[in-house]
């Protein structure tokens, strides 16, 4: 393991509604999101999510099952 695993920012892309002095109309912005339980869960053991990466960095990992 190198001991980085890597970040998972919690966000919401949305597109901008309107003009301004920064971006035009219709650019993706990211939203930061508050995390409940339930969000957190679906985080952690959907496919491709936080579990399916710390195996990837971990080989050691790779022997455990995750009952979901």
């Amino acid at each position: 393991m190198d001991e980085k695993i890597g970040t998972f920012p919690v966000v919401d892309e949305i597109l901008a509604e309107r003009n301004s002095v920064n971006r035009p109309a219709g650019t993706l912005l990211l939203s930061p999101l508050s995390l409940t339980a339930k969000e957190y869960l679906i985080q952690v053991t959907r496919s491709g999510g936080w579990f399916d990466k710390f195996k990837g960095k971990m080989p050691w990992m790779q022997k455990f099952t995750f009952i979901e």
